[in-house]
Order: structure tokens, then C-alpha cells, then sequence
């Protein structure tokens, strides 16, 4: 599972969650699901590799991002994402990203975002819809 320390801000009415220099947008519930948990200023997000979407055109929602390792499994591989400094992976379908350095746009799939409490790393148990 990628786990990375997170700020969550709301800019025009939409939540952006930080990864590096990345905000990926999630649905509006979530500030009021970390309100009613008590989370704290320290938030850490997990998310495996098969909710990082990734698509060679730019879409809404989906951020640049740079392949940088491509780990090929037979029927899938696992692709290191650059994230400014940090590196989400992906899993695609084999050959989906052809070579490293490729440009490709990402996006977390909110369904499958976690988040967790970085002191205690304790999960905070938020479950979010698509």
C-alpha cells in the first residue's frame, strides 16, 4: 500500500488532498467525515496501487505525473509514479505504460482511499463513494 503523509484543503468548493507538489481532488464529504472523527492536523493517506488510476490523456481530476519504474508481473504491472518528490505505484494492465519517463495523467480512486492518523497510525476508518 502507498502511505504518504497528506494535507486535505477545499479550494472553490472541492477537497484536494496533497501528495508532493499533486492535489487530488475527493468528494466534499470527506471534511466532514474527518470532523466527525476527530482527526488531527497529521493525516496520512493509503491507497494500494490498483486505486491510482492512470490514463495517457488528461481528464478532470487527473493529475501529470511521470512514470518512473515499471515492474512487470505477466498479466499486470506495477508502475512508480513521481509525485514531485514521492512515488505512488500504479497497477495497469501489462504494457499500459510503455517506458519509463512516459507522461501520464493520475487520480485516486476515492473508494479506495484510506486515511490514517500519522502519530498512532491508527486508520480513521472513512470509507468514501465514488
Amino acid at each position: 500500500m502507498n502511505i504518504t503523509g497528506t494535507s486535505i484543503s477545499q479550494d472553490s468548493g472541492k477537497v484536494k488532498v496533497a501528495v508532493d507538489s499533486a492535489s487530488f481532488e475527493l468528494p466534499g464529504e470527506l471534511i466532514g467525515m474527518l470532523e466527525a472523527k476527530k482527526a488531527g492536523s497529521e493525516l496520512s493517506l493509503g491507497v494500494r496501487p490498483e486505486g491510482v488510476l492512470i490514463s495517457h490523456q488528461q481528464q478532470a481530476g487527473y493529475q501529470p505525473v511521470e512514470a518512473h519504474i515499471i515492474q512487470p508481473y505477466g498479466g499486470f504491472d506495477i508502475v512508480d509514479l513521481k509525485v514531485g518528490e514521492k512515488v505512488l505505484r500504479a497497477r495497469t494492465t501489462s504494457g499500459y505504460v510503455a517506458k519509463a519517463g512516459e507522461k501520464v495523467w493520475a487520480r485516486i480512486d476515492p473508494a479506495q482511499a484510506h486515511f490514517f492518523d500519522t502519530k498512532s497510525g491508527a486508520s480513521l476508518d472513512i470509507r468514501l463513494g465514488e
